[in-house]
């Protein structure tokens, strides 16, 4: 099996159940969102709070230099010292961190050195979550899909996330996207998914305030790769039907170089 193929494929590490009332009042705390600078620096609109990342003091949290710092660092980093959760949030809210931090580090394999969650309030252009210089340095070679996502109210979702073919960026590619299905594509028993992060880029539609509303929270870290590539191949043997695929071209642009 070709998994660079693969866009998007449910995990098989069970559902993470969160408090709703305490994620939606986040996302209506302006002390919580990135501000300022952080803010005028988002390619499309959204909400976003940063839950676990490195700092020490509730500025690096909300200053986009310091909070690029362990998504940057995530795929060679050796030392968690100094990760933290968001120090402005409240004891309960950081309870429910920690809770969704222990869901991650007991069922999925990866050390989640910087986590977001993010609502979307406007299109989302397709894009990949990879800095540039990954675009020569595949760190997680042979371990796609490999960009882990939590979506975490299943419920509200309107099939409003899609994913487009690898290199068709610029050419006319209807026949290229695919939606992210609610019935299709996700289980009832898992609300975790990889996403390609190398390969086919994923983006979203807008419909109104009623009608989208996705609580997705961004897992980045560094990967335990042998116990990844396990958990992907089981996942592909029970949710293969679920998956998204493209097939991809033999083109001189589908390689992996260093």
């Amino acid at each position: 099996m070709d998994f660079d193929r693969v866009a998007c494929l449910p995990l098989d590490v069970g559902k993470f159940q969160f408090n709703r009332a305490l994620f939606d009042e986040m996302l209506e705390h302006d002390t919580l969102l990135q501000t300022g600078d952080a803010r005028s620096s988002y390619v499309w609109k959204r909400k976003e709070v940063v839950l676990h990342a490195y700092g020490e003091t509730i500025d690096d949290f909300f200053n986009v230099t310091t909070t690029c710092t362990s998504w940057y660092d995530r795929y060679e980093m050796k030392n968690f010292d100094g990760y933290i959760i968001n120090p402005a949030f409240s004891t309960e809210l950081k309870a429910e961190i920690q809770n969704m931090i222990d869901f991650i580090l007991e069922n999925i394999p990866i050390w989640p050195a910087h986590l977001t969650l993010v609502r979307s309030t406007g299109d989302v252009p397709m894009h990949c979550d990879v800095p540039p210089e990954q675009v020569h340095n595949f760190y997680n070679k042979g371990l796609e899909p490999s960009n882990v996502k939590m979506l975490l109210n299943v419920e509200d979702y309107d099939d409003t996330l899609f994913f487009q073919k690898f290199g068709t960026q610029h050419k006319k590619a209807e026949s290229q996207i695919k939606a992210l299905k609610k019935k299709e594509n996700i289980p009832d028993d898992t609300n975790v998914m990889g996403w390609s992060e190398n390969f086919h880029g994923h983006g979203a539609v807008y419909r109104n305030d009623e009608q989208t509303f996705r609580m997705l929270i961004n897992v980045f870290g560094p990967l335990d790769k042998e116990k990844y590539r396990e958990l992907r191949d089981r996942s592909w043997d029970k949710y293969k039907d679920k998956a998204i695929t493209f097939e991809m071209d033999t083109n001189d642009s589908y390689t992996w170089q260093k």
